[in-house]
């Protein structure tokens, strides 16, 4: 999805859709460093907007828009599954470890993540449509090979 997205085409499927006899929407996306500092707790509205009972994998995306080739502008970096009846609603709630955003740099040999804002986006698949957002700053940090 990430070389599509790169080359501005539009895949008959997205990553992560599934077949379902409903709908679901999601809205109210929130991402905020947990205290441990080490981990981002994301969360969203869900909602079954159908009239059948119906399960949704609910995907965590985090990227940012100015990347290099290098880097994807998102990346899955979590999930889980939410059963809703017929017009029902939760809040999902995910944790995102810091160190599964980072990247290798060969030359340092570490793991780093750069400090900037970066943009998580959750929903049922990587469509654009389909996806709630929500900003966070995070920092700088990295970690050794054996650390991570």
């Amino acid at each position: 999805y990430t070389k599509l997205e790169r080359e501005g085409v539009t895949p008959a499927w997205p990553f992560g859709a599934g077949l379902s006899y409903t709908r679901f929407g999601f809205a109210d996306a929130r991402a905020a460093l947990a205290p441990d500092g080490e981990t981002i707790q994301v969360s969203v509205d869900v909602a079954n907007e159908g009239d059948r009972a119906g399960e949704c994998v609910v995907q965590v995306y985090a990227g940012w828009a100015e990347t290099d080739e290098a880097q994807p502008r998102k990346r899955l970096c979590g999930f889980t599954r939410v059963a809703l009846a017929p017009g029902g609603t939760t809040r999902a709630q995910l944790r995102v470890a810091l160190a599964d955003l980072a990247w290798f740099d060969a030359e340092a040999r570490r793991w780093r993540l750069g400090a900037r804002d970066w943009t998580i986006h959750v929903g049922g698949s990587s469509a654009a449509a389909d996806l709630a957002t929500a900003s966070i700053a995070l920092p700088e940090r990295s970690w050794s090979i054996a650390e991570r």
